[in-house]
């Protein structure tokens, strides 16, 4: 039943991916904003307020853009899904982002503007959620991205800020250091896959049958 369901569901994204693929993001995005929406409503404050948090948006938006680089990049692949193996991954992501925001986060409530623990529940709920809706192996693929966007808990941006003084020069530092790396990924991929197309043989017939077997 469910390989029907997979295969149902495959045919239709052949058919028409851009739809499928914009559909899936929008109920990604949909659950994370039910799910954590006293975060949303809580950056906000604090962006109101300039604190520190106001990366947060411009890190989305170098994210973003990062991610449309690595979509340019066309991959030679196995077309191998195991469904099963993105549920079990999936899940334990998810149960990680569930315990992270119901139980570390209340312990730290008296250091809440300090930590945002639940920016990393966040971010675990978003992996989890994509690797289920997208699969383990596209998500995979784009490594450098969740990397890149594991910044949005606010820890390690406020270490690095007051060893550097904590200024708003230095955190305007930061954020070029930010938005390189981002460019870095969206188009040092491309570079690279361009170079590895160009330089790479054509597989010989022996090692398409050693690859099919």
């Amino acid at each position: 039943m469910v390989s029907a369901i997979t295969k149902a569901a495959a045919a239709a994204t052949e058919r028409r991916p851009g739809g499928f693929i914009a559909l899936r993001w929008l109920f990604l995005v949909a659950c994370t904003v039910l799910a954590f929406w006293n975060t949303i409503v809580a950056v906000v404050e604090e962006m109101r307020a300039q604190t520190l948090i106001v990366y947060v948006p411009v890190l989305i938006i170098l994210c973003v853009i990062a991610a449309v680089g690595v979509s340019w990049r066309r991959v030679d692949e196995p077309p191998i899904y195991d469904r099963q193996t993105d549920v079990i991954v999936g899940m334990v992501v998810l149960i990680l982002a569930l315990a992270m925001k119901s139980l570390v986060n209340p312990r730290y409530t008296r250091s809440y503007l300090t930590t945002h623990m639940d920016l990393l529940a966040l971010w675990l709920f978003v992996l989890g959620a994509a690797i289920l809706v997208f699969g383990l192996r596209p998500v995979a693929r784009y490594r450098w991205v969740w990397l890149l966007f594991l910044l949005v808990f606010p820890v390690p941006m406020r270490a690095v800020l007051l060893s550097m003084g904590g200024t708003s020069l230095a955190a305007g530092f930061i954020l070029v250091l930010v938005a390189m790396a981002a460019t870095a990924i969206a188009v040092g991929t491309g570079r690279s896959t361009k170079r590895s197309r160009r330089w790479s043989p054509e597989p010989s017939g022996w090692s398409c049958w050693a690859l099919s077997t």
